[in-house]
């Protein structure tokens, strides 16, 4: 009885846990066109950059949440790092750092804020050389490459309206040319809750397994 209720409890317990990470994972429903305005309203009002950089950042987001459908979104970072750091609102003049290191401690602030949103970042890496096919200068020099995957645009735009999260923003966006790309998963790897749940059902499993060793040792 007393192994009974050990496994019992144990399977509830992975099993929340798993509930718990499809949660934090889940779709959620299209933004309405009030969340939409609400969130550009509030950018337009808080965004510490230039007003040029400010108005092609709102015409974006608003884009990017008008075509929201619910569904999870992939958001590819192509980066070209200026030569130095350009001049604007929200780093001190005192700040001697490269652009590279401006976008790191940006990426070191961020990366723990989008995942407490859900976001994961599943690929991150410095550019290991030129083009192999493209010759059309925009569409080259790239320094860095971030892949981030969003449970929904919402999870994008709760990012972004964070207040940790614009002081910090004009070190990325002060360091390097960017290009964000939203892209739609097709192919896709099986991602962390299918994950999650296979690890559950092996450590249930091994837990279980590793009792029934100890007490026929112990007979």
């Amino acid at each position: 009885m007393k192994d009974f209720r050990f496994h019992l409890l144990l399977a509830l317990l992975l099993a929340a846990a798993c509930v718990g990470i499809w949660r934090w994972q889940s779709p959620e429903s299209p933004l309405t066109a009030a969340e939409v305005e609400r969130y550009v309203t509030a950018f337009d009002a808080d965004l510490p950059l230039p007003p040029q950089d400010k108005a092609e950042l709102l015409a974006g987001v608003r884009r990017f949440a008008e075509a929201d459908d619910g569904r999870p979104v992939y958001m590819l970072n192509l980066m070209r790092y200026f030569e130095t750091l350009r001049p604007g609102p929200g780093i001190p003049e005192t700040y001697a750092g490269t652009p590279a290191e401006a976008n790191a401690l940006y990426e070191a602030a961020v990366i723990p804020m989008a995942l407490e949103g859900g976001a994961q970042p599943l690929f991150a890496g410095e550019v290991a050389g030129r083009n192999v096919v493209g010759a059309v200068p925009a569409e080259g020099g790239w320094g860095r490459v971030i892949l981030m995957r969003y449970p929904s645009r919402r999870a994008f735009l709760d990012l972004l309206s964070r207040a940790d999260y614009r002081a910090v923003m004009p070190y990325k966006l002060q360091s390097l040319h960017l290009a964000l790309v939203p892209v739609r998963g097709e192919v896709v790897l099986p991602g962390i809750v299918p994950a999650s749940v296979t690890l559950a059902v092996l450590l249930f499993l091994a837990i279980g397994w590793g009792r029934a060793a100890r007490r026929t040792r112990s007979v």
